[in-house]
């Protein structure tokens, strides 16, 4: 009998996240401090979204000047339907799909609450780490 892994063992624990209410200028300044490119969206526990830098990049693009970061709002641009599973699911299904729909991220939840995100960026360390081995 095979050893299913499963998505929690590669996850990023305790993400940064944002509320869907707070102003871009907020989600930008997360993404920047904390070196990251994706911020689950929660409205108070609840998944609402995903926001990504490049989100953010083509809404500083499409409302030129930095009035965006005020005026505009996390949850007129984030992806309304992000991919989430289970922490109980398993890695390969996660990197199947991630791969099939060409997603860059997937929110871990633990009954219903954030607990984890897993990236591109994340499959490419773990791969790296798996060929070094």
């Amino acid at each position: 009998m095979t050893n299913v892994r499963k998505i929690k063992e590669f996850m990023v624990e305790h993400p940064y996240t944002i509320q869907y209410f707070e102003p871009l200028g907020v989600a930008e300044k997360l993404l920047q401090q904390h070196r990251i490119r994706h911020l689950p969206v929660l409205d108070h526990k609840k998944v609402y979204g995903m926001i990504s830098d490049r989100d953010i990049s083509l809404a500083a693009s499409v409302y030129k000047g930095k009035d965006y970061q005020l005026k505009v709002f996390v949850k007129d641009i984030c992806l309304s339907d992000p991919y989430v599973v289970d922490e109980s699911a398993k890695f390969l299904d996660v990197l199947n799909n991630m791969s099939r729909k060409r997603l860059e991220s997937v929110i871990v939840t633990k009954d219903k609450d954030v607990i984890g995100i897993f990236t591109m960026t994340d499959a490419c360390r773990v791969l790296a780490e798996l060929l070094s081995n």
